[in-house]
């Protein structure tokens, strides 16, 4: 069953780059295969913290097109809030709480 949540990317400084599901446009929500040797670790690792923008030229290095693509899709906040959990909208642009009931029974 694939689960309809990821990690939405705030503080930054808790994601798993390589192991926890953070990028909503990707189908398992995280990249693919182990981190290659000398990559980031952390999400935080991948953005420019003076201008607040993801660091192209790093995600250029260790990304495959698409996976950057889906990276550049998530909007950065100056505003630090909690990485936290978010459900993500179905094919049809609706939420549902049908993954919810079913995780409760």
């Amino acid at each position: 069953m694939m689960f309809n949540f990821c990690l939405r990317v705030g503080s930054r400084e808790t994601i798993s780059i390589w192991s926890d599901p953070w990028v909503p446009g990707l189908p398992s929500r995280r990249r693919f295969g182990p981190a290659p040797f000398g990559a980031p670790v952390f999400v935080s690792d991948l953005i420019d913290h003076i201008s607040f923008q993801w660091n192209g030229e790093l995600l250029n290095v260790f990304f495959q097109p698409v996976e950057m693509s889906a990276i550049l899709n998530i909007k950065l906040s100056r505003a630090l809030v909690v990485d936290d959990w978010i459900w993500l909208p179905e094919k049809n642009g609706c939420f549902s709480v049908k993954l919810r009931l079913h995780l409760e029974i």
